[in-house]
């Protein structure tokens, strides 16, 4: 009997062995590639029973996840090998449970596979961050719309103290030039009507006093003495106002100068009138400081 030669009988023996261990890993289902990652996609090999092989009804379909923790990208059959492949994605690690397959109107379920994280490695330094706040909470469009209209009154504020910040100061700065004559000559006409009415002063002198004072007042507020002008000189004046004022002022001469004696009724309608007039010239004189009148433009204003 010839001896088979040992090389041989090795070669018989390995082939024995992998198709041995080839037969066992097909029973056992398998991951490809071996470690898959969260996001990645990869494939689970899972042996059939003759059950699911010998189905022909329909093909192959899936359920989805009701926790989102896997999708399912495709599922095969190879009835040669006996198994199904099933690509799939997977997100969040540790073993992962998959949906339900049909396969001819017949459901596969247990499927798993587990999933590895790169951050859990040995050796990775990177960590993630606690879970921020979405930023669509409740709210927060109304957050983000108050924001932005707050920006816009504020920069559209900045406009109009650029552009019109220096004429509202001089606004205010005239406005506040004129209360305090004003409040003067209001003060002296009306003790000197208190006293009229007491018949402690005469009407000529009433009258030659509240004219003064009217006097004093037009001479602080446009800063010109103008108390021994006569009418028609006031018209020549560069002032705002100066032809209604001119006209007043020839009234009060002609109730001064006429040389008919007047009553104590009629003085006092004249102080009156005088009070509005004092009104009309500071109304005057801050209407032409806001439109910026002065020099030519000052004798065009308003009477």
């Amino acid at each position: 009997m010839r001896k088979k030669n040992p090389l041989f009988l090795i070669c018989i023996n390995l082939f024995m062995i992998k198709n041995f261990i080839y037969a066992q890993v097909l029973d056992k289902p398998y991951q490809i590639p071996g470690e898959i990652y969260v996001g990645d996609s990869g494939k689970l090999v899972f042996p059939l029973d003759d059950f699911f092989l010998n189905t022909n009804n329909g093909g192959v379909t899936w359920e989805e996840a009701p926790d989102g923790s896997v999708t399912i990208l495709a599922a095969e059959i190879n009835r040669n090998a006996g198994n199904i492949t099933v690509t799939f994605q997977a997100w969040r690690t540790g073993a992962v449970m998959f949906p339900a397959i049909i396969i001819g109107g017949e459901k596969l379920s247990g499927l798993q596979a587990n999933i590895n994280s790169v951050l859990e490695k040995e050796g990775a330094s990177i960590a993630l961050l606690p879970q921020k706040e979405p930023l669509a909470a409740p709210g927060a469009f109304w957050i983000i719309s108050l924001f932005v209209f707050i920006i816009f009154i504020f920069a559209a504020l900045v406009v109009f103290v650029i552009i019109y910040g220096k004429n509202i100061y001089k606004i205010l700065y005239d406005s506040s030039k004129v209360r305090r004559p004003r409040a003067r000559v209001m003060r002296s006409i009306k003790k000197l009507k208190n006293k009229l009415k007491k018949d402690r002063i005469q009407t000529g002198e009433f009258l030659a006093a509240i004219c003064r004072e009217f006097r004093v007042f037009i001479s602080i507020l446009h800063t010109i003495d103008c108390y021994a002008l006569t009418p028609n000189e006031f018209y020549g004046l560069n002032i705002a106002g100066r032809r209604r004022l001119s006209a007043f002022l020839s009234s009060a001469d002609e109730m001064r100068f006429s040389g008919r004696e007047r009553g104590k009724d009629e003085a006092l309608v004249f102080a009156d009138e005088m009070e509005k007039e004092v009104e009309r010239q500071c109304g005057v004189y801050t209407r032409a400081s806001f439109n910026g009148a002065g020099g030519e433009s000052a004798k065009d204003a308003p009477c």
